[in-house]
């Protein structure tokens, strides 16, 4: 399963861009706070499947209760493969699975609707996109400016 897609379609390409990255920050946060320095987007990939557990939390069917199920064993498979594998961040992991998790909470899993509603989540996507074009400049600017 393409999970990536799905929240995709569900939230909105501008919702999407900004819960990866914010996902993806609380990831690095969490990793950092513990002592780790790592880079990847393991934090995000992470967040996105705690999206995608929120979601089938509070939708019912048998669809939604194989898919959480799924998600499930995901969760378990990369938390033995985290504590058995070198190198692996599992701070990154936590951070970015819990907010992806308290964002599909709190964040309505459908398309925005009405004028006010797309804006605010042109807003999201393009802040998003912003903080990550301005994180590749202060790293250029501190690894030129050296």
């Amino acid at each position: 399963m393409d999970i990536g897609p799905v929240i995709e379609e569900l939230y909105g390409s501008a919702r999407y861009c900004f819960i990866f990255v914010l996902t993806g920050a609380f990831g690095y946060v969490a990793s950092s706070f513990f002592g780790h320095n790592s880079v990847g987007a393991s934090g995000s990939l992470l967040g996105l499947i705690g999206v995608m557990l929120a979601i089938t939390s509070r939708r019912s069917g048998i669809g939604m209760q194989m898919l959480r199920k799924q998600l499930i064993w995901w969760l378990v498979y990369i938390a033995i493969i985290g504590f058995v594998m070198r190198g692996t961040d599992n701070f990154a992991h936590a951070g970015g699975f819990v907010s992806g998790f308290l964002l599909g909470k709190i964040m309505p899993d459908r398309q925005p609707s009405g004028v006010a509603e797309q804006r605010s989540a042109r807003i999201l996507g393009w802040t998003a996109g912003l903080a990550v074009a301005l994180s590749f400049a202060f790293m250029l600017l501190g690894y030129f400016g050296r």
